[in-house]
C-alpha cells in the first residue's frame, strides 16, 4: 500500500503520541483555505488519533459530491474508504475556543441541513463506502457536530445510520433500512437551553449528545455496515434558520483478543486466556489465582486434583511400614527406627501411634498394647485411610503406600 508519511516522518509523528491507535480513520470535514487543517501529527478526537484526513468541503446545493482523494488510517496506511456528501449549506464554527487540534476540526466546515420559514434545506449526508475494507468487520463510529450554520440558532434531532442505497434519498432513511439512530442537541443553541455555550472548548473537551443532553459529538458503537450513511434530521422544524454540522468522523476498529499472542489486542487490560472474550486458562495449582475464572483457587479446584502437590497425603495411623494392616511388624518399625538405624517411616504420622505429635518409644508400645493386651486404639485415621486434617506434626511427605 502507499503511505502517507515518510519513514522518519510517520515515526515522528507517532512518537507524539504514544497512545495513538493504530488503523483508525478520521476525517476532518474543513474549508477548502485550509485554514483548519489537522497536520499528520495532530493528535483530536475522542479516540486520540494522528494522520486526520483533511477533506475540503464545499456547499454543493443539493448536489452530489465524491471526493477523489485517497483516505489513510491512522497508521498511515492507504484505505479503500470512499466519501460523498451532500447538502445545501455549511460554514466554519464561530462557537468554538482555541486553536488546539481538538479545536480546528470542531471549527471546520461540515455539512449541515438548514431550515427557515421561507427557505427549507432539510437535508444533508456523509456516504462512506468500503467501510469493511478498511475499518474492520466491527468498527464504532464518532459523528463530531457544531451548531452548523454561523448565523443560526442549533437544533435538536435524530442522527441516523443506513446502508447502501439510502444516500441522497432527501429525507430521513426508511425504516427498514436504520440500521442505528440517536437523539442528538447541539451546543449553542437556544433551542437547547445552552445559547452562547461554546460547541468546543479545551477546558470542557468532548460532551457525548444524546436526545436530552446538548454536546459535540455521536457514538453508534458496533457498526458492520460497509456501505455507511450518516443522515442528520432535525426536529425543531420551518424555524428561523437553524442546522446541525457535521464537521468530523472516525471510523475505530472493534478489535477481537487474539487468544494466544502474548498482547492485549482489544484494549481492556487482559491478555490472551486472561481476556473474558478468550477460553478461560487452565488453573495453575500454586499461584494463589483463580485462573480458569471458576471460583476455586489452586488445589480447591478439581483441576488440580492431579497434581502432585495438591493431592491429600493419607495414611493409617499406627502403620509406619505402610502395608495396610497395624502389626506386631509395626512396633517393631518404629522400636527399629528410633534405636537399631531402621527404615525411617514413609509418613511419619503413620509411625504417631498416640497422635502426640512425636515419634517415641511409647508409640511402638502403644501399638503392642493395642495388638495384644487389649489397650486404646489408634486416634484416627484408623483403621482406614485418611488424612490428618492440617499441617500437623510430625507431618508427612507422601501418602502411604496402601493409600495411594
Amino acid at each position: 500500500m502507499k503511505k502517507l508519511l515518510t519513514p522518519l516522518l510517520l515515526f515522528a509523528a507517532l512518537g507524539l503520541c504514544g497512545s495513538a491507535h493504530a488503523g483508525i480513520i478520521s476525517i476532518s470535514m474543513t474549508d477548502p483555505s485550509g485554514e483548519f487543517d489537522l497536520g499528520p501529527g495532530d493528535r483530536a478526537g475522542v479516540v486520540p488519533s494522528v494522520n486526520w484526513n483533511n477533506v475540503p468541503y464545499a456547499p454543493n446545493q443539493n448536489g452530489r459530491t465524491t471526493i477523489g482523494q485517497v483516505i489513510f488510517g491512522s497508521d498511515g496506511e492507504e484505505t479503500p474508504l470512499g466519501l460523498t456528501y451532500r447538502a445545501w449549506d455549511g460554514r466554519n464554527s464561530g462557537s468554538v475556543i482555541g486553536n488546539d487540534p481538538n479545536a480546528r476540526m470542531m471549527k471546520g466546515k461540515g455539512p449541515s441541513p438548514f431550515n427557515s420559514s421561507s427557505d427549507p434545506h432539510t437535508y444533508a449526508a456523509i456516504e462512506l463506502t468500503g467501510c469493511n475494507a478498511a475499518a474492520g468487520a466491527v468498527y464504532d463510529v464518532y459523528v463530531y457536530i457544531n451548531e452548523g450554520i454561523g448565523f443560526t440558532t442549533g437544533s435538536y434531532g435524530t442522527m441516523y445510520l443506513s446502508g447502501a442505497g439510502t444516500f441522497g434519498s432527501g429525507g430521513p432513511p426508511p425504516g427498514a433500512s436504520i440500521a442505528a439512530q440517536t437523539g442528538y442537541r447541539t451546543l449553542n443553541s437556544r433551542w437547547t437551553n445552552t445559547a452562547g455555550v461554546a460547541v468546543y472548548s479545551a477546558d470542557r473537551g468532548f460532551i457525548r449528545s444524546n436526545a436530552s443532553r446538548a454536546g459535540n459529538y455521536l457514538l453508534f458503537e458496533g457498526v458492520t455496515l460497509d456501505t455507511l450513511t450518516i443522515t442528520p434530521w432535525m426536529a425543531n422544524d420551518q424555524s428561523n434558520f437553524h442546522g446541525v454540522g457535521m464537521t468530523g468522523i472516525q471510523l475505530v476498529p472493534v478489535r477481537s483478543e487474539d487468544c494466544d499472542n502474548g498482547a492485549d489486542d482489544d484494549g481492556d487490560g487482559d491478555v490472551d486466556c486472561e481476556d473474558s472474550d478468550c477460553p478461560a486458562c487452565p488453573e495453575i495449582c500454586d499461584n494463589g489465582i483463580d485462573d480458569d475464572r471458576d471460583r476455586d483457587i489452586d488445589c480447591d479446584d478439581e483441576d488440580c486434583s492431579g497434581v502432585e502437590s495438591c493431592r491429600a497425603i493419607a495414611f493409617i495411623r499406627g502403620d509406619p511400614d505402610g502395608n495396610g494392616a497395624v502389626q506386631l511388624t509395626d512396633g517393631i518399625f518404629i522400636l527399629n527406627f528410633l534405636f537399631l538405624g531402621g527404615d525411617s517411616p514413609g509418613c511419619f504420622e503413620a509411625a504417631d501411634a498416640d497422635d502426640n505429635g512425636s515419634i517415641q518409644m511409647t508409640d511402638g508400645i502403644y501399638i503392642l498394647n493395642f495388638l495384644f493386651l487389649g489397650g486404646a486404639a489408634m486416634p484416627a485415621p484408623h483403621p482406614d485411610c485418611g488424612t490428618s486434617g492440617g499441617d500437623e506434626e510430625p507431618g508427612c511427605e507422601a501418602s502411604s503406600p496402601a493409600c495411594g
